[in-house]
């Protein structure tokens, strides 16, 4: 059975800890999004989006998996400046590196994003958030799953609706998964 690292070196999940202090950043977040006051965007309020783009995991000993993946993201900005997002996707083909393939399962968080709007239509962006990824390996008729989880840091740059992004979606021991990738969102009135 194809393995993402043997079990002795398997790094061990994340205690309560890890992820209550997940959990607090996080309602943290939704509280200041939320009690902020609403200023409107010229161009709406909420926004659906997607995005494509190649995702790059550095998984206990195995380097440089990459795997093309999409999202669905759905946003709402509480302000000009700060937006509350999720997302949700999964690959849209398989990474191989020596004989095993990988797949993205699953691939799923929420975000406060930060717009540093140069313009009405150009922005910068930042990112924290709490990303979930569900990473299977499999060689022949075997298969692994490890579900990794982590706070999430990301850069990026908008252009009306276009969007192109650098994020770290997974930082832990072992493990590290981070991806470009461009997209469209399209805003509600």
């Amino acid at each position: 059975m194809p393995r993402l690292a043997p079990p002795a070196a398997r790094p061990s999940k994340p205690t309560g800890l890890t992820r209550g202090i997940a959990l607090k950043y996080l309602i943290f977040a939704i509280a200041l999004l939320f009690s902020a006051q609403t200023q409107a965007r010229e161009q709406g309020d909420t926004y659906l989006g997607a995005q494509a783009g190649l995702s790059s995991f550095d998984i206990d000993d195995v380097d440089d998996i990459e795997i093309p993946f999409a999202v669905l993201r759905f946003g709402i900005h509480a302000t000009r400046w700060l937006a509350l997002e999720g997302r949700y996707g999964n690959d849209v083909e398989e990474g191989s590196v020596s004989g095993v393939d990988y797949a993205i399962d699953r691939i799923a968080g929420v975000y406060l994003i930060y717009h540093y709007n140069l313009s009405n239509d150009t922005s910068l962006r930042g990112l924290l958030g709490y990303s979930e990824i569900d990473l299977k390996a499999k060689s022949g008729g075997t298969a692994d799953r490890e579900d990794l989880t982590s706070t999430s840091l990301g850069l990026g740059f908008g252009f009306g609706g276009l969007n192109a992004e650098l994020m770290r979606y997974i930082e832990r021991s072992g493990e590290r998964g981070t991806a470009l990738s461009l997209g469209y969102s399209y805003y509600f009135d």
